[in-house]
C-alpha cells in the first residue's frame, strides 16, 4: 500500500452566489449522472421515505408546504444538462409544479408507481409525493432521485416540511433559519478545490494502491447474468438482544463503531471461499457527524467530506462518499483483529 499524506482541507471560501443559475456538478452528482446515462430503465438510485401525520392532511396546506420546500432548497428545482462542449451542469429553474397524488385509501399502487417510475434528470422536480390514508392515520410518501438528495438530507427535508405545513395551517410564518449557501454553491466550492493536479495525484495513488487486486469470486447457486441490473432482494436479519449486546461490547473493546464490527464479520465470511488475497470493498458513507464513535463506515476516522457536510446542517443535497475499507490481516485472526484492522485502514475518496 503506498503511503499517503492526510487529505488536505479545502482552503477556499464557501460563499453564496445568488446571481448564478448554473453550477458544476459535485463529484457525487457527476458519478450519479453518468450512472443514469448508462442505464435509465430502473429505480436503483431512488431514495424513498414516508412520514405520518397526527391529524387529517389538509390539501392546500400540504401543497403550500411542498411549494415552500422547493423555493427554499434550490436543489429541488434543479435540472441536469449536458452542454455543447460535453460538460454537465446543474441549472436552477425559477418555479416547478410539485407532483402530488392524493391517493386516499387506494394508495398501494400509487406509491409503487411513484417509487419505481424513472426520472428524467433534465425535467425537474426530481421528486414526487403521494398522500395516503393509512389504517392508523394520514401519511405522505416521497420518492426522490439520489442526485438531489441523500439519507442525511431526508431528515432536513422532513424537518422543513413539517414546519412549513404547520405554518400554512396557522397562516403564519415558518420558523426556519435562512440558508447561508445553497447546494450549487457547495458543488462549485468543491470543484474549485479539485484541480487537475490534485485529481492526478489521487489517480496515481489509487492506481498504485489497487494494483494486483483481483475480483472476489464467490460460489454461486446459479450463473451470473451477463448484464448488471438492479434485480435483488433485501434480507433483514434481527439479532437477539444477547448478540447485539456482545457486538456493542466488542465495538467498545476494540474502540471502533458497531458498523466496523459488522463489516469485519462480513469480510471474514466472504474471505473463506474467496481465498487469502485482499479484496477491496467500498461502503457508502453519508456525511453529517463528527461523532466518529457512533457510526459511519469509517470506524474511528471521520471522512473529511463528512466533517465539511456536517457543518451545514440546514443544507440538503448529495453529501455522500464511498470510502474504501481494506483490512490488512494475515492468517486466521480473531474478530477483534478484523474489527481493528478494518477501522484503522480506511481511506476516504470522492
Amino acid at each position: 500500500m503506498p503511503t499517503r499524506e492526510s487529505r488536505p482541507r479545502n482552503p477556499l471560501p464557501l460563499f453564496r452566489d445568488s446571481t448564478a443559475s448554473r453550477f458544476p456538478l459535485s463529484a457525487g452528482q457527476e458519478r450519479l449522472w453518468w450512472l443514469r446515462q448508462q442505464d435509465s430503465s430502473h429505480d436503483q438510485y431512488h431514495i424513498n421515505c414516508g412520514w405520518r401525520f397526527a391529524a387529517e392532511l389538509k390539501r392546500e396546506a400540504l401543497l403550500a408546504a411542498l411549494g415552500g420546500l422547493v423555493q427554499r432548497h434550490e436543489i429541488l428545482r434543479t435540472k441536469f444538462l449536458m452542454l455543447p462542449d460535453g460538460a454537465v451542469t446543474q441549472e436552477i429553474v425559477d418555479h416547478v409544479e410539485v407532483p402530488l397524488i392524493w391517493a386516499g385509501r387506494d394508495w398501494q399502487g400509487a406509491i409503487e408507481q411513484a417509487a419505481v417510475r424513472p426520472f428524467d434528470l433534465a425535467r425537474p422536480p426530481l421528486f414526487r409525493a403521494v398522500a395516503a390514508e393509512l389504517d392508523d392515520g394520514p401519511g405522505l410518501f416521497v420518492a426522490m432521485h439520489h442526485i438531489i438528495t441523500d439519507r442525511w438530507s431526508m431528515d432536513v427535508l422532513a424537518r422543513d416540511l413539517f414546519e412549513l405545513y404547520e405554518a400554512a395551517l396557522a397562516a403564519g410564518t415558518p420558523r426556519l433559519p435562512e440558508l447561508a449557501v445553497q447546494y450549487g454553491d457547495y458543488a462549485r466550492w468543491q470543484r474549485d478545490f479539485l484541480t487537475d493536479d490534485l485529481l492526478r495525484s489521487q489517480l496515481n495513488y489509487w492506481t498504485e494502491a489497487l494494483a494486483g487486486y483481483k475480483p472476489l469470486e464467490l460460489p454461486l447457486d446459479r450463473p451470473r447474468a451477463a448484464a448488471i441490473d438492479a434485480t435483488g432482494k433485501t434480507v433483514v436479519l434481527e439479532l437477539p438482544r444477547e448478540a447485539t449486546a456482545a457486538m456493542t461490547a466488542l465495538a467498545w473493546r476494540a474502540r471502533v463503531s458497531p458498523a466496523m464490527v459488522v463489516s469485519a464479520a462480513f469480510v471474514a465470511t466472504v474471505r473463506e471461499p474467496g481465498g487469502e488475497g485482499h479484496h477491496p470493498r467500498r461502503w457508502p458513507q453519508l456525511g453529517g457527524s463528527d461523532r466518529t464513535h457512533s457510526g459511519g463506515a469509517c470506524g474511528r476516522r471521520t471522512c473529511r467530506a463528512e466533517r465539511d457536510w456536517g457543518r451545514r446542517p440546514h443544507l440538503r443535497g448529495v453529501g455522500v462518499d464511498t470510502p474504501r475499507c481494506d483490512p490488512l490481516v494475515a492468517g486466521r485472526p480473531t474478530i477483534d483483529r478484523w474489527s481493528t484492522s478494518t477501522a484503522s485502514g480506511p481511506t476516504c475518496d470522492r
